[in-house]
């Protein structure tokens, strides 16, 4: 989708959100960014899922869907109450403590508290 037919489209949805059906605006949003690559690879190593008999759905199939989603994500995170957190650093997987307790560090920084990672 080019660039201004999705801000465009991305208007139009926040529109029918906040002023159509009145949901609330997030105070905050954090978005937990994963290099397609690796999403990829762990999508992989799901277990068997319900929905499907594939590894796989469709949209996790397809690196080019992974990366158009990432694409939009990577442009939603720059509003005002978007954080975007890195799930890898140097490409390795962060570890979940250490991307808990950037989590819990944005939310104490949020609500001016300290607020203690969950371990």
């Amino acid at each position: 989708m080019a660039s201004e037919k999705r801000a465009e489209f991305l208007e139009w949805l926040r529109g029918l959100e906040y002023r159509v059906y009145g949901l609330p605006v997030e105070d905050l949003v954090i978005y937990l960014r994963v290099p397609v690559g690796e999403a990829h690879r762990l999508i992989g190593e799901k277990a068997a899922r319900d929905y499907t008999t594939r590894r796989r759905d469709l949209q996790e199939a397809s690196r080019e869907h992974l990366a158009a989603a990432a694409d939009v994500y990577d442009q939603l995170a720059h509003q005002p109450n978007w954080v975007k957190i890195e799930c890898t650093d140097g490409g390795a997987l962060r570890t979940p403590a250490a991307i808990n307790e950037e989590i819990a560090s944005v939310i104490g920084a949020r609500i001016q508290m300290p607020i203690q990672a969950v371990r």
